[in-house]
């Protein structure tokens, strides 16, 4: 996890950004490598807490150049939902190796194209946020993880807040929850509109990955401190 910055990142910064972001795409996709692209990805995710992340870390490097060209792909075709969906997988890797204004850059460009589910959008606003909250841009951050929750409830209710909710399927919802975790949360309290049912699938289908994530990390703490 990067360190965070006492504020905005410099003009020199944001300049050296750009040109990585102008210089790193250099190779053509179609529609079958970057598919593939796209699952190799998601596929490396759950690893990246794993106990072999640096592995997949640099595999996901050393693919760099073919993995952003598979997201402009995405943006050219108008297939939104996968290019934000790219985007997040790649998002630790721009998180762990400071390409934070880089990464941000490329949310900026799905975010602003049309389409993709409410859902994928909805993670993209979340991880773009995190990527803009470590170099210090706290109200961008706040602006973006604003968007990643779903408030058409409170807004049709008047509710002061406590109707908004994270979306998604329950590996999206427990990967969220552990960006909050990463970013210094420690008592995080989750309920439902329906709590009985809710409370249900919240034990089923939630907690297990919550726990098996959690149970990674101290792994691999427990292996880094050996």
């Amino acid at each position: 996890m990067p360190s965070r910055a006492g504020g905005s990142s410099g003009e020199h910064e944001q300049r050296a950004g750009e040109r990585r972001f102008a210089t790193r795409i250099m190779r053509t996709v179609d529609a079958g490598s970057a598919e593939s692209l796209l699952g190799f990805a998601e596929g490396a995710g759950p690893g990246l807490r794993g106990l072999d992340a640096n592995a997949l870390f640099d595999e996901l490097e050393a693919r760099d150049a073919d993995l952003l060209a598979a997201l402009q792909w995405f943006l050219d075709t108008g297939r939104t939902d996968d290019a934000l969906r790219l985007a997040i997988a790649l998002a630790p890797v721009w998180m762990a190796r400071k390409r934070l204004d880089e990464g941000l850059a490329w949310f900026d460009k799905a975010l602003a194209a049309p389409g993709g589910s409410d859902i994928t959008r909805g993670n993209a606003y979340f991880q773009a946020g995190l990527l803009a909250f470590w170099p210090g841009h706290d109200e961008r951050s706040s602006e973006l993880h604003g968007k990643a929750l779903w408030t058409p409830l409170a807004m049709a209710t008047g509710a002061p807040g406590n109707s908004t909710a994270l979306v998604g399927s329950p590996e999206t919802v427990a990967e969220a929850l552990l960006e909050y975790v990463d970013v210094g949360v420690s008592t995080i309290l989750i309920r439902g509109y329906d709590p009985l049912d809710d409370a249900i699938d919240y034990g089923r289908d939630l907690l297990p990955i919550l726990r098996q994530e959690m149970a990674h990390r101290e792994r691999a703490a427990e292996k880094v401190a050996a």
